[in-house]
């Protein structure tokens, strides 16, 4: 008798997934300790798109959400979002308006780094001990996008 009704349990605890699962509210991987993000998928920062690569997961404890910081006299509102993979490879983005200022092409410079281009959007590269940052001027707003992988910006910047 025990054997039935763990057995009918089980069949309870299957169907259940199943149709968890056919709902598409579900992912499997999630469940089992998988990967959560098969897809890649697009994403907007205060108005600026981006697309994080399949993989990676927003650790949503560090985003950061109309924060206002100042600095040399200068005021500025971020927001932002981190993504992480199983890798331990890290995604890193922010939007930053700044009061007052023209945020142009020579103003994300001031930041240092090579010159380079993904997809069409002008910036600079830089690298700091396997840290690299591409940042740019994009609708009159820096953004600065930081990774553990130099190769990630390809496909981030859209």
């Amino acid at each position: 008798m025990k054997k039935r009704y763990i057995l009918f349990l089980l069949s309870i605890f299957l169907m259940a997934i199943i149709v968890l699962g056919s709902a598409s509210a579900f992912d499997f991987g999630s469940l089992f300790g998988g990967d959560n993000s098969s897809e890649a998928q697009n994403v907007t920062i205060d108005g600026v798109d981006f697309q994080i690569p399949a993989g990676y997961t927003e650790n949503e404890k560090l985003a950061i959400n109309n924060q206002t910081n100042s600095s040399a006299g200068i005021t500025y509102t971020s927001n932002g979002k981190t993504f992480t993979n199983d890798d331990n490879d890290v995604i890193s983005i922010i939007v930053a308006l700044y009061d007052g200022q023209k945020v142009d092409d020579e103003f994300a410079g001031y930041l240092g780094g090579n010159k380079t281009t993904y997809n069409g959007q002008t910036g600079y590269l830089l690298e700091n001990s396997n840290i690299y940052m591409f940042n740019y001027a994009r609708d009159g707003k820096l953004v600065i996008i930081t990774s553990t992988d130099g190769s990630i910006f390809k496909d981030v910047v859209i």
